[in-house]
Parts: C-alpha cells; structure tokens; sequence
C-alpha cells in the first residue's frame, strides 16, 4: 500500500509540473489570408497628344460659269460651254499630321476635344476639248487641277468605353488650303487664259473611330472622317482681243478621311 501510495503521489506531481510548463509556453500564432487589393479601374480621362498617317480620296466638283456677254458677242453659246465644261476631279494621296486633345470619363462614357493638323499630297487634273459644239473653233479648250494641301480641325468626341476600348462618333469645324489652276485657251488653243487661286476654307467634318489602350499611356486609334469644305470661285482673265470673255469656276470640295494614329496620355 504504501509502495501504491507513494507512486501516485509521484505521478500527480508529474502531471502538475507538466501543466505549469505548458501554461508558461507563448500561445500559438494566428496566421491570416492576405487582403487582395483589387486593381484600380482603368481610365481615359486626362491629355493626350500624337501623331496619325493615312489616305484621303477627295472629290472636286465643278461648274463654269461663262461670261454671257462676252462669248455672246464672240458667237459663243455661254450656257452650251457651260454645261461641256462642268464636271469633277478626284484629287488623293497621303494624310498625315498631329493631335492634341483632352479626354473626360465618367462611369463608361468618355467625352472630349481634340484638335488636329495635317498636311496632304495628291492632285488630279483634266482636259476639256474639243469645245466645237458651243461655237469655239477646234483646238479651244478648258483645262482645271486641283489638290488639297492642308487641313485642320476641331472637334468633339463622345462615346462609350469597354474597359480599354472607346467607340466614338465626332465631329466639328475643318479648315483647309485648296490649290486650284483653271485654264481657258481659244483661237485654236493659241490665247491661253488661266488663274490659280490658293483657296483657304472653312467648313466641318464628321466622322468615327475606334481607341485601344495599349499600357496606362499609350493607346491606338481608326478613324474615318469625311470632310466638306464648301464652295469657292476661280476666274480667269478675258482672252486677248474678246472682251468679257472670262470664266468662273465653282469648285465644292469634299473629302474622305481613313487613318490610323499613335496618343501618348499624361498622368493617366
């Protein structure tokens, strides 16, 4: 018995001086899933500027308006010529220049302005002859050229984004320098008579395109743009010895416009 007694008093003890170690032991330590922070939302808003390239497919419709007086005098039907020499150009080539402009976004519609600059190339150019049927002899004749040389615009853009992708409409005002050459030759294409006007006109576009974000700075962009810059008079001198024997000519210049660009946004 005592042998008994004693060995569970030594295994109470035992028991007691384990429980005081694992009391004193540092609790253990709770370990937490990361917070994901999720990415802020990609925006348009800001400035931005680039550069574009493309081409352009122009149409230059004219009329000439003969002077009745003079070619009446002349034995000329002025509304016969008038209605042989009427017809269009179609000037195209290269477009390309620089923008700048500014974008605002709210919830997923972006609105902003933009303004651009471009020079172009192309010319087109025709003959009228033989001009028999108006009473002018064989050889007369008309000639006109024309070609567009710079344009710039101003306009507003609107539409909806899709993440990094924006499809918008604009449109607003164009300026622009026509280049235009008319040319009346009679007395069988010996008294040449021509005029070149250097035609600065204003007038609007409208048009659409398409925005991809490529990184938070810099983005891609298509575009189509038509163009109309109004009408505009070239009138060339009276031939020698016929007096009022001068044309004018109405020019009505529109243009297309498909191009690609490069922006660079600031601060994004």
């Amino acid at each position: 018995m005592k042998k008994l007694l004693c060995a569970s008093v030594a295994f109470i003890a035992l028991a007691s001086a384990n429980s005081a170690s694992a009391a004193d032991l540092p609790p253990s330590p709770v370990y937490k899933a990361p917070v994901m922070v999720p990415a802020p939302a990609f925006s348009w808003t800001g400035f931005y500027f680039g550069l574009n390239a493309g081409g352009h497919w122009d149409r230059d419709n004219i009329s000439g308006a003969p002077d009745p007086v003079g070619f009446t005098a002349a034995g000329v039907n002025p509304a016969v010529l008038s209605s042989l020499i009427g017809g269009s150009l179609h000037p195209n080539g290269f477009i390309g220049g620089g923008q700048i402009g500014y974008n605002w976004q709210t919830s997923n519609v972006v609105f902003g302005v933009e303004a651009d600059a471009q020079g172009l190339t192309g010319k087109s150019s025709r003959t009228v002859s033989p001009l028999i049927a108006a009473g002018l002899a064989p050889g007369d004749f008309t000639a006109n050229s024309s070609n567009a040389q710079t344009l710039v615009t101003f306009r507003g853009r609107i539409g909806v984004t899709f993440d990094r992708t924006w499809l918008y409409a604009t449109g607003g005002g164009a300026w622009g320098t026509v280049k235009t050459t008319d040319t009346f030759a009679a007395v069988g294409g010996t008294l040449i008579s021509s005029a070149t006007t250097m035609a600065n006109r204003g007038g609007w576009t409208v048009g659409g395109g398409v925005e991809q974000a490529l990184t938070s700075n810099l983005s891609i962009k298509a575009e189509y743009l038509f163009v109309d810059l109004g009408k505009f008079n070239n009138t060339t001198a009276p031939i020698t010895g016929f007096p009022a024997t001068d044309i004018t000519f109405t020019h009505s210049y529109t243009e297309n416009i498909a191009r690609a660009g490069l922006n660079y946004r600031l601060n994004p």
